[in-house]
């Protein structure tokens, strides 16, 4: 036993003035001492405890380890807060156990060692947690909590959920986890500075914030801060929401805005042509018919058929520009029926109704025998390159031996066909502009610049792409691609 028995009073007293539970034991684990407020936490009578084993107030669970940790102890005796950073449990009489909090520490008294344990029943501040974590886990958004280290200390599922993490494998682990490894080396910086002048706002005003999941995958965030005191340190509270539908939807409207903004351009190249591409052939057909009644009063028959013939070819300019407009109008109003199509049968097609003109001109057109298949609205795709072959007739077959050959080839997301001249070529200041509506490089050519908007309509609702490639004195590459699989059949 401690020391003589005034010796031992004199202590008995100490420990019954503490408000915490207190207990002594030796080096074998006995009890040796406790007070009332231990005998109370865990429902013993007075000196009941005295010459048990500690272990009677440990649960069932724990028993068979905590002798090899008290030994431990012994050997190495040190203060310390025994169980930091997991949860302790006490067992009481009535077999019913209690979380607890033990500080431990060692004295020394008549040449031998023991142990005070100083416990701590915390099933109210328990109750509060789980109250508190009721209420985060209740919250629609991800809630986190960092110390001042940038440790997080608490996440809900909501924000486990969010960046796929399993439950509670976020905690003990740094902020910067959930920050995108490219902005990871500035973020303690942003921490540091907002410790400086901790106060309740929304982060990333006016910028786009995204967050790094677990699986590498980014996704757009709304955060808001907010600064939390405690007698355990400074903590910042952090509300995270994942705004991807959100941006989901503004992408959407921005399309649909570009889409406006597209029509309203066309709307205004259309009411140009109306009042200049239709009133140029009025105006010249009104002049006609002023010479022609001149031409009748002064009987001037030769000058009366050159009269006409200029009038017809003004109507037939006319009749040309408003058969495009309507054409170009049904484009993309029609619905799309996708079925698989033989690029060979389509172009072989075409040709075969192009031949008198292309003879005419002494073109040569080159179709290699084996293009791909494509998945599209067949009647479209006709369209596409009976424009295209139509649009390299006009302008792309200036040199002494006009050819156009057909090209193709293929990556992993598009079946990609060329239609290539070896005209006079395009600069490429002007590539931008030709598939314009009514946009014509060469005003003194035939053709009403609608063909090439065509093929840009009608690529557009197939998902595709087209563009040019050219420089001039080289003739011109039109390019057209499909992506693969893009359209059910």
């Amino acid at each position: 036993m401690i020391g003589a028995n005034k010796h031992n009073d004199n202590l008995r007293s100490i420990i019954e003035s503490v408000p915490n539970g207190l207990i002594i034991i030796d080096q074998t684990g006995t009890i040796v001492l406790s007070n009332t407020e231990v005998e109370k936490m865990f429902g013993y009578e007075k000196d009941e405890l005295i010459g048990k084993k500690i272990e009677v107030l440990v649960p069932e669970r724990f028993r068979a380890k905590h002798p090899e940790l008290r030994s431990g102890f012994f050997h190495h005796p040190t203060k310390r807060q025994m169980g930091a950073g997991r949860d302790l449990a006490g067992l009481r009489k009535d077999n019913s156990e209690i979380p607890v909090e033990i500080g431990l520490n060692n004295m020394t008294s008549d040449d031998s060692v023991y142990v005070i344990a100083a416990i701590v029943d915390i099933t109210e501040r328990k109750k509060q947690e789980e109250r508190l974590r009721t209420i985060v886990e209740s919250v629609p958004s991800g809630i986190v909590m960092v110390n001042e280290s940038g440790t997080i200390v608490l996440s809900n599922s909501e924000l486990e959920k969010m960046f796929g993490y399993d439950p509670g494998e976020l905690l003990e682990k740094k902020i910067e986890q959930l920050v995108p490894i490219r902005m990871r080396h500035h973020h303690p910086t942003l921490r540091q500075e907002f410790g400086q002048n901790p106060q309740k706002r929304q982060m990333g005003a006016g910028r786009d914030l995204t967050g790094q999941k677990k699986d590498g995958s980014e996704i757009p965030l709304e955060i808001g801060l907010n600064p939390i005191r405690t007698r355990d340190g400074n903590f910042v509270l952090a509300s995270i929401v994942d705004i991807t539908a959100r941006k989901t939807i503004e992408n959407k409207l921005h399309q649909v805005y570009e889409e406006i903004h597209q029509k309203n351009l066309e709307m205004e190249q259309f009411v140009y042509t109306v009042s200049h591409d239709l009133k140029a052939p009025l105006v010249s057909s009104m002049s006609f018919i002023g010479f022609l009644k001149e031409d009748l009063q002064a009987n001037k028959m030769e000058d009366v058929f050159d009269s006409i013939d200029r009038l017809e070819k003004a109507h037939l300019k006319m009749q040309d520009l408003l058969a495009d407009l309507l054409q170009l109008s049904r484009v993309g109003r029609l619905e799309l029926q996708p079925e698989h199509i033989s690029l060979n049968e389509v172009l072989n097609e075409i040709a075969s109704y192009a031949l008198d003109r292309l003879n005419s001109k002494r073109i040569k057109l080159e179709i290699p025998s084996n293009l791909p298949e494509i998945t599209a609205d067949k009647k479209r795709v006709h369209q596409v390159f009976e424009n295209l072959i139509s649009n390299a007739v006009k302008y792309g077959t200036s040199s002494v031996d006009p050819i156009i050959q057909i090209l193709s080839k293929e990556t992993e997301t598009e079946i990609q066909i060329c239609v290539k001249d070896n005209g006079t070529g395009i600069e490429k200041k002007y590539h931008h502009k030709i598939f314009g509506l009514f946009q014509r490089l060469h005003t003194d050519q035939e053709g009403t610049g609608v063909g090439l908007a065509i093929v840009l309509r009608i690529m557009q609702i197939h998902n595709g792409r087209v563009w040019v490639e050219s420089e001039p004195g080289h003739g011109a590459e039109f390019w057209v691609s499909f992506p693969k699989g893009a359209m059910n059949v």
